[in-house]
């Protein structure tokens, strides 16, 4: 999250997944004893924040066109011209 958040463009990211973060490590069994299961509005919330999070990283390197450029393949070892 950290990265992201260091990272320009990514810091709707960043917050999103640090929603998920909070309610993974405060509110679930695994990390947090008394947590137990989720209820539907926070399984809820998690969703939304891991698509919105999803959504800004790929909006984000959609903008960026050489990170996404097509790379030319080489077919049966025929050079790429």
């Amino acid at each position: 999250m950290n990265a992201f958040d260091n990272t320009a463009g990514f810091s709707a990211a960043s917050a999103n997944l640090q929603t998920i973060h909070n309610i993974r490590t405060t509110q679930t069994a695994a990390h947090y004893p008394s947590g137990g299961a989720l209820d539907p509005e926070t399984v809820a919330q998690a969703e939304n924040a891991l698509r919105a999070a999803a959504r800004a990283i790929l909006d984000r390197l959609m903008q960026d066109e050489p990170v996404l450029r097509a790379v030319p393949v080489q077919d049966a070892g025929e050079p790429v011209s």
